[in-house]
């Protein structure tokens, strides 16, 4: 997807999930430069204005390359909210989950060396521990990792800004965080020829971790 197209949304229906029954989920696919810029948010992210929760997805690897982590969230999610204030959106009506990708990378690269509860929250994940605790614990869990990724966000990105605008109910409903890791652990490859061409693919078991948190 490039900024100036609008893919067609995909309907996805969810079927017999535990705890929740049947569920209709729509998904629209657009780019990631969309939310950088007022101007594109207001002209191909108008959905949003129906969402009952925001996905706000942070890859911290690729924002501490850009700059100062803090900064460059809260500057995300102010445009966000500019946005969604110019096209007479209510965001007060929204929650924002925040969701931290690449797990696994800020495991091994020292990001949680004091946050041990999380990395251990990380390397358990997956949907045997929801059928082995059962929801009502799994949910309990998920509000206390929340808690300490708070936390982590405060102490270690010093993302204070960020936090105080997401916590304001003046701003959103409601402020929750998680993280994931769709790989499970940093990818690794290996180089192969296919057709005559070289090309390069994962050498590892895909072991996604706490992907079905959010």
């Amino acid at each position: 997807t490039t900024p100036a197209t609008f893919p067609r949304p995909t309907v996805h229906r969810l079927l017999k999930i535990p705890y929740l029954n049947n569920w209709r989920m729509i998904i629209c696919d657009t780019s990631g430069e969309v939310f950088n810029n007022l101007r594109r948010f207001g002209q191909s992210a108008t959905f949003v204005q129906r969402s009952r929760t925001v996905l706000f997805l942070v890859s911290l690897p690729n924002l501490k390359d850009a700059g100062d982590i803090g900064v460059g969230m809260e500057s995300l999610l102010k445009t966000y909210r500019d946005g969604m204030e110019g096209m007479g959106a209510d965001t007060k009506k929204q929650k924002l989950l925040v969701v931290y990708t690449l797990g696994d990378v800020l495991i091994k690269n020292g990001w949680l060396k004091k946050y041990p509860e999380i990395s251990e929250y990380i390397d358990t994940g997956g949907a045997k521990k929801l059928d082995a605790t059962g929801m009502v614990h799994y949910l309990d869990r998920l509000r206390e990792i929340s808690q300490e990724l708070e936390r982590f966000t405060l102490n270690k990105l010093r993302a204070d800004n960020f936090v105080k605008i997401g916590a304001n109910k003046k701003e959103f409903k409601d402020l929750t965080f998680c993280i994931v890791s769709s790989l499970g652990a940093p990818p690794s490859t290996e180089e192969i020829t296919l057709n005559g061409i070289k090309r390069r693919r994962l050498s590892q078991k895909i072991n996604p971790r706490r992907v079905i948190d959010p």
